[in-house]
């Protein structure tokens, strides 16, 4: 071992070389040089004389290295300097390493190469058979450019060709716990990171001369501070054009290179609570689309796909839902289509489509544009034979459909009166007020599919809710307390969804109104009185009552009594015989009545008289008395200008009775028998008004009978029993 022993001063260094020859060397105007094994220090000015030569200029932190040395790397900067001399070496090797579970990050700072044999390569690994991080030759320019590696060690070669041209090639190289270098397809995360930045380089690896691929890269979850950031770009180096610069997880959108590589710089995750991740894939260009614009379309050539392709749809809109029309899907022999909220398989699927289940005509999908939506088609292989256009398509986007409830209005599905797209949601509120209210809701449409809901919530409690195609019996009139939220939701976000195709009907419309009073009656009997239940100066009040369900064989209604003392015309009653405002008119004026429903529900509204004073109103006072009235299955009652009845045996009972009282204030009823077939000690009879005391029209017995029988009459104001 040689040694030169000289006083180490603060621009000293001691050099180990792998051959175990050691010298202390003053930087500034010595040079300790290895040559042929023997160990030379000359002054700076004689080095040129020198047939072989290698200079490594290092910062305070770094080890000192020359050719075909181990240089150890560790998070402080080691700065590497190759100066090639008119007499050179032909090939120079450096083996990086860092300690375990970090990576390497080699930044070229300068890079001149002269002859058209040179060429520098950087290799992922420690051999020469290692995957090549990049390699450059004579006209390239790597300046600027970043070379990780995946692991921990990395080896960078020169190779100079004869001319005596001066060669630069200077980088400098330290470790990092997070980040690094990945291939083709996966996942990346950053978390408990101790470095103030990180580095990620994704690659796309070529497999043939002619082939073009692309990194995508989809952001999915994050916890970041203000200061933390994401810089995505487009190339290798941070001079290449900045893709993204991202600060919040709501700004994630979608990353697509221009050719095969992806730079990712992360900053300000030195917190052990900061973490990010996303998945990342080499995508084939016309295979893969972004869309981010307010609307878009998409038809994928069957000639560029691959076993995976995908559409993500991601608009620039942070707001408002994104509408996708699927215009023809025509699938082969083992491809799936798969549709998803989100922009990766990770997000709430949609729908899964294959040959077998593909439909002619597909409904609308949604999803919010915050989350964006995907459309992913895989193959088993490529199908050579199969020549059809796997999918075509276009979105727009629309904006939400929730808000807060004016006093009155009416509100329908998103795109009524078309079908509504599937995977939609929205919330009407009420807002919080200082009083108790009434929210009363009416249907005029309901068109949807059996998993399709609209859900009615008092304080997150649900007190109704109505899918299907048939109009509710009952209107709905329930309490909002002073200080509580209440809200109407629409969700065609099924659970099912992804395991089949819904086809969703027209929608629905429906009004409501926000009230001072009114509500919902279950009770066998009671009483609505104006000086109990209308708090003062109150213009409109709704209840819906409903007595319970009778035993079988008979049929339960409702009785009324009302009663209005003070002969003002300050308001008005409005009785409907059953639970909506649907129902047939029972009943409207400011005059005492009584009557009977044909059902168990009767609808109410209270309405002040706009055109009288409020004193009208206050000289006037209602009760209304309600009771259960049961009658046989067989009795019916019947209000409209037209009906039909027909008696069927099973329903008789020993007395029967229809009672036909049309809701017209004049007029004259006519009735027609078209058949009967009695049995011994049958009667029927047909009065007009009511039975055994007002006028007989006529008596039929099994012997009186006939095939056919003349049309009986009776004022509409007495009616026809």
């Amino acid at each position: 071992m040689h040694s030169y022993n000289a006083m180490m001063g603060p621009t000293t260094r001691k050099l180990e070389i792998e051959n175990k020859q050691t010298c202390i060397i003053d930087m500034r105007a010595w040079v300790c040089i290895s040559l042929s094994y023997q160990l030379l220090i000359l002054p700076v000015k004689e080095m040129f004389h020198l047939v072989c030569m290698v200079i490594i200029f290092v910062d305070i932190s770094a080890a000192v290295s020359t050719c075909d040395k181990t240089v150890n790397i560790s998070s402080s900067v080691t700065t590497i300097d190759l100066q090639d001399t008119p007499v050179k070496p032909d090939q120079c090797t450096w083996t990086l390493q860092s300690p375990s579970k970090t990576t390497i990050v080699v930044k070229i700072i300068d890079i001149q190469l002269r002859g058209s044999l040179d060429r520098v390569i950087a290799l992922d690994g420690p051999h020469e058979n290692a995957t090549v991080i990049q390699q450059c030759g004579l006209y390239c320019n790597l300046k600027g450019s970043f070379l990780i590696s995946s692991k921990n060690q990395m080896l960078i070669q020169t190779y100079l060709g004869a001319n005596e041209d001066i060669r630069i090639f200077s980088v400098q190289a330290w470790a990092q716990d997070n980040g690094g270098r990945f291939y083709d397809k996966g996942y990346i995360t950053l978390k408990n990171s101790t470095d103030n930045s990180s580095y990620y380089q994704l690659h796309s690896t070529i497999k043939q001369s002619d082939e073009k691929l692309q990194v995508q890269l989809i952001l999915n979850d994050s916890l970041m501070y203000p200061a933390s950031s994401v810089k995505v770009y487009d190339g290798i180096s941070d001079q290449d054009p900045l893709l993204a610069n991202f600060r919040t997880k709501e700004q994630f959108v979608p990353i697509t290179s221009s050719q095969q590589d992806l730079l990712i710089v992360t900053e300000g995750f030195n917190d052990q609570l900061l973490y990010f991740g996303g998945s990342f894939d080499s995508i084939k260009p016309d295979c893969h689309k972004v869309s981010s614009g307010s609307s878009g379309s998409f038809s994928l050539d069957r000639k560029n796909f691959m076993t995976e392709c995908d559409w993500l749809i991601n608009p620039t809109m942070s707001s408002g839902n994104i509408i996708l029309d699927l215009s023809s899907v025509d699938l082969c022999e083992n491809e799936t289509l798969v549709i998803y909220e989100g922009l990766s398989s990770f997000g709430q699927k949609l729908a899964t489509i294959t040959k077998k289940t593909q439909l002619s005509s597909y409904p609308l999908f949604s999803a919010t544009a915050a989350n964006g939506l995907s459309i992913f088609l895989n193959g088993q292989t490529s199908n050579s034979t199969c020549k059809t256009t796997p999918f075509s398509g276009s979105y727009w986007t629309v904006p939400g459909c929730s808000g807060d409830l004016q006093p009155s209005g009416m509100i329908t599905s998103p795109l009524y009166p078309s079908q509504y797209p599937l995977n939609y949601v929205c919330q009407w509120n009420v807002k919080p007020g200082n009083k108790t209210t009434s929210l009363y809701i009416t249907f005029n449409t309901l068109d949807m599919s059996g998993a399709t809901t609209i859900n009615v919530d008092v304080e997150s409690k649900q007190v109704a809710n109505y899918t299907g195609s048939a109009l509710p019996a009952s209107d709905l009139v329930t309490k909002v307390t002073s200080n509580t939220s209440a809200s109407i939701v629409f969700d065609s976000n099924t659970g099912n969804l992804g395991t089949g195709i819904e086809i969703p009907g027209q929608g629905f419309s429906l009004s409501y109104k926000i009230l001072e009073c009114g509500s919902q009656i279950n009770a066998d009997n009671g009483t609505l009185s104006s000086d109990t239940d209308i708090p003062a100066n109150v213009t409109e009040c709704i209840w819906v009552i409903t007595v319970p369900q009778a035993a079988s064989q008979f049929k339960n209604s409702v009785s009324l009594n009302l009663y209005i003392t003070g002969g003002g015309k300050g308001y008005k009653i409005e009785l409907r015989d059953g639970g909506s405002v649907r129902s047939p008119l029972l009943y409207s004026g400011f005059e005492s009545m009584s009557s009977v429903t044909t059902n168990n529900m009767v609808w109410m509204r209270y309405a002040k008289n706009s055109t009288e004073n409020d004193v009208a109103a206050d000289n006037t006072s209602f009760n209304l008395y309600f009771d259960t009235f049961t009658i046989t299955l067989c009795d019916k009652i019947s209000r409209l200008p037209y009906e039909e009845y027909i008696l069927h045996r099973k329903n008789f009972s020993a007395k029967c009775t229809w009672a036909i009282t049309p809701n017209q204030t004049s007029g004259n009823v006519i009735f027609e028998i078209r058949s009967t077939e009695l049995c011994d000690n049958e009667t029927l009879y047909v009065y007009e008004g009511a039975p055994m005391t007002d006028r007989k029209l006529g008596t039929i017995t099994k012997t009186t009978q006939l095939s056919r029988y003349p049309k009986f009459s009776a004022s509409v104001k007495k009616g026809l029993r």
